[in-house]
């Protein structure tokens, strides 16, 4: 008699516990011998890593408040951690993908994305593989724009309210609109604006926009 497969066991982590709830029962019916561990935020992941426990691969949400994907990627890197990560995300914008690969991600998903190209990906992935749009031009990008582990650090140093401010930037909003939006005052918003330049390394709104962007936070 055959033994049955051992389970695979798969870290799941998005901060929206509908979609979480969702993707775990995606996941469940692919297979019977998926495992799935779902977690909100990627600190109860690495926790468990730390603790000795091994994944197969972890999904994990791109944009999130606190740890967002890249930085859970750095984590996994400084722990020398070999799990396959494959990133996901909803927005409706290019994907920072040459950072995901300078970081070690096996691959990208858009939510989009029916069940049989997500199962049909995960199956690459845990069989070895990787799956990311336009490849050969991706990597041509990660040798021009390489990722700055300390720059990623000082970003997700951000308190919750300069992500407030932040998001207000990239939506146009002025200084004096962001004070009244959130009920600070315009020298508190120049002082979160301040913090946020220098934790991006920029001096311009559009600089800055664009360098949230790039590592996933808006």
């Amino acid at each position: 008699m055959t033994s049955p497969s051992r389970p695979r066991r798969i870290g799941l982590i998005d901060d929206h516990t509908l979609i979480l709830d969702g993707l775990e029962k995606t996941l469940a019916s692919m297979s019977s011998t998926f495992e799935v561990i779902s977690a909100t935020s990627p600190t109860h992941i690495l926790d468990q890593i730390n603790a000795g426990e091994t994944f197969d691969l972890i999904l994990c949400d791109l944009i999130m408040d606190g740890m967002n994907g890249l930085a859970f990627l750095g984590a996994l890197q400084s722990r020398r951690d070999p799990t396959p990560v494959l990133l996901m995300s909803g927005i409706a914008m290019d994907p920072p993908i040459a950072q995901m690969i300078s970081l070690g991600a096996k691959g990208f998903l858009h939510k989009s994305a029916n069940p049989a190209t997500f199962e049909g990906i995960i199956n690459t992935i845990i069989a070895g593989g990787d799956h990311f749009p336009d490849e050969d031009e991706i990597l041509t990008e990660v040798a021009e724009q390489p990722y700055d582990q300390g720059e990623l650090e000082a970003i997700n140093n951000l308190t919750g309210r300069q992500l407030e401010v932040l998001r207000a930037l990239a939506n146009g909003a002025s200084n004096q609109e962001i004070s009244d939006r959130l009920s600070i005052s315009p020298n508190t918003v120049k002082t979160h604006i301040k913090h946020i330049y220098e934790a991006m390394g920029v001096s311009r709104r559009t600089a800055c926009v664009q360098k949230a962007q790039l590592y996933g936070i808006l």
